[in-house]
């Protein structure tokens, strides 16, 4: 009864925070949506490629320990 209870507060406190980040950073990057869609056209795929494999290696790592 007790981990129901707690994982019912996690989801009901986790998720309204996570709408709320949200926002926030939508409304971060919105003002600047054309210089981001002019910028997106010279990625640096090797950087973008390196950035994706750590990004995956850090959550396979911190999911293991």
């Amino acid at each position: 009864m007790k981990s129901r209870l707690f994982n019912l507060l996690k989801f009901l406190i986790g998720w309204p925070l996570s709408i709320v980040a949200i926002f926030f950073i939508g409304k971060l990057i919105a003002p600047q949506a054309g210089t981001l869609l002019e910028k997106a056209t010279t990625l640096n795929v090797a950087l973008l490629t390196w950035g994706v494999i750590c990004f995956v290696l850090y959550h396979f790592i911190r999911s293991y320990i």
